[in-house]
């Protein structure tokens, strides 16, 4: 409670404003609630700047993920689709999406990877299962140029890397492989992507 004068009022939080959508049979709910329909990388730290080295922030995020998914107490009570809305992330490690694995709605979208991850994967999808990714763009930086920008890849025991959807992926800059799909029977799906590599001064791509 807030103080002024003779005068005192309770302070105002995302859990009792109300939200209403302003459409014909609407429900009307909390801000709060509103807001956790999804998450994105900035609500765990992110910058989004292009600068500002975003990689722990994002891996944290993701790691929101994996840890929902492996319980099922809480996983009907989430969406796990984290939205980068639209930010330039730098990201000077790999991005880690590994081991998940789940038939529940989770993914990441509409972001920019600006990778420095010099000699690592830039978006790591190692025994990942059923993931989204939509309009996803990964930049590799031609001084700390990554190895791969997305790899998707059975793990040392054999755990599946399958049934991922991509929807506007793209991996753009200077890597030494843009991509890694290695796999046996498993299946996905790309809509609309392109993988290129671009050569620097000296020719060499």
């Amino acid at each position: 409670t807030y103080l002024r004068g003779d005068e005192s009022w309770a302070a105002i939080t995302a859990a009792s404003l109300a939200y209403d959508p302003g459409q014909t049979n609407d429900v009307t709910r909390t801000v709060q609630n509103r807001l956790r329909d999804f998450y994105t990388f900035k609500d765990f730290g992110a910058v989004g700047d292009g600068v500002t080295n975003d990689t722990t922030a994002i891996n944290n995020a993701i790691d929101f993920i994996r840890q929902g998914i492996a319980s099922p107490s809480t996983v009907k009570a989430f969406k796990y689709v984290l939205d980068g809305a639209g930010g330039v992330y730098r990201c000077d490690g790999s991005i880690n999406v590994t081991g998940i694995d789940a038939r529940q709605a989770w993914g990441i979208k509409n972001f920019i990877v600006n990778s420095h991850a010099t000699g690592k994967i830039a978006l790591d999808l190692g025994a990942s299962r059923y993931g989204h990714f939509e309009n996803v763009y990964v930049w590799g930086d031609e001084t700390d140029r990554p190895k791969i920008g997305i790899a998707q890849y059975r793990d040392s025991g054999g755990t599946p890397a399958d049934s991922h959807r991509f929807a506007g992926v793209s991996v753009d800059g200077y890597f030494s492989q843009a991509a890694l799909f290695n796999y046996a029977s498993e299946e996905c799906i790309y809509e609309h992507c392109f993988f290129y590599i671009r050569k620097d001064a000296a020719g060499a791509g």
